[in-house]
């Protein structure tokens, strides 16, 4: 309920970190250390777009997502559909208790 990476930024924000860097640290940092830097942890030409509109900084009050340049969610409400995935005959009722649940 309150993110990922999002959380995880507001989190070292809220220990002191200046948000600029804490954004960094979550982003271009990490890209660099997984050598990704030529596709994504910033914005320049020929990076994949992926990218957040944020209305305060501090909070990481997020208002709109980007993903490879196309909007995919504003004002917490997601713009665009995602099929269902059908997931394979392997991955489904894998889990076996041995016995039956009681309330």
């Amino acid at each position: 309920h309150e993110g990922h990476m999002d959380r995880v930024v507001r989190h070292a924000i809220s220990q002191g970190v200046k948000p600029v860097t804490a954004i960094q640290m979550a982003t271009l940092n990490t890209a660099q250390h997984f050598r990704l830097e030529r596709e994504l942890g910033s914005i320049a030409p020929g990076r994949l777009a992926d990218l957040l509109i944020v209305s305060d900084l501090a909070a990481m009050t997020i208002d709109e997502v980007y993903g490879r340049g196309v909007r995919l969610a504003k004002g917490g409400k997601l713009d665009i559909d995602i099929a269902a995935y059908d997931y394979p005959k392997t991955a489904k009722n894998t889990v076996k208790l041995g016995k039956k649940l009681k309330p």
